[in-house]
């Protein structure tokens, strides 16, 4: 999915993203502290490890961290309720895939976002995404944002629908007899991605 921000400098105009209900629920919003997490920062790092769902090791945050992905981060009252993690440089390695996709100059792939069961269905999401794409373009001039969804993930779906991100292409992998055929659907999907469709032999555990 894409999202091409035009106009991240118009902070004031919260239905910019698509969701209107962001207008509505703006002052409790604006209490929320926006950050973003450093490998210093120890202690929001571990915060990170016992919130995840996914239940990503401390180590591999660390890892993220160091190989330069941005963390960023929502806190209420000093405690993390919202995260989101963006890659910004040349391109990353897709471990379900296990394929490389090479980012555009301008463009920047969002991963591994969640908000805690508790603050759920309150905009806090839409707030930090909000957030994040405005940081991207003013600090590093990013306006292409992208971001693989799973078919099967009608939420993250809908939300990213009512965020204003648009579906612009399709990638996946057939697998059979220990060989797995990749295709990349979609001229705007990664566009800087060269190696769209190929065949990778898989090795045997």
């Amino acid at each position: 999915m894409d999202n091409s921000s035009q106009n991240q400098r118009e902070r004031g105009r919260l239905e910019a993203f698509g969701d209107a209900r962001l207008a509505r629920l703006g002052r409790a919003l604006s209490e929320l502290e926006f950050k973003q997490v450093f490998l210093n920062d120890e202690q929001a790092i571990d915060e990170l490890t016992e919130i995840d769902e996914w239940h990503i090791s401390k180590k591999s945050t660390l890892e993220k961290l160091q190989e330069g992905w941005n963390c960023y981060v929502l806190q209420r009252e000093g405690k993390i309720v919202a995260s989101s993690w963006v890659c910004n440089y040349q391109s990353f390695f897709e471990p379900y895939m296990k394929r490389e996709f090479k980012l555009a100059a301008d463009e920047v792939y969002h991963w591994r976002a969640y908000t805690v069961p508790g603050v759920r269905g309150k905009g806090i999401m839409p707030w930090l995404s909000k957030n994040v794409i405005c940081h991207l373009a003013e600090s590093c001039g990013k306006r292409r944002h992208v971001m693989i969804v799973r078919v099967e993930n009608k939420t993250i779906q809908r939300i990213a629908g009512k965020l204003g991100w648009s579906k612009v292409g399709r990638a996946g992998f057939y697998e059979i007899f220990g060989f797995r055929f990749h295709y990349l659907l979609g001229r705007k999907a990664f566009s800087a991605t060269r190696r769209r469709i190929f065949i990778q032999r898989q090795k045997r555990q």
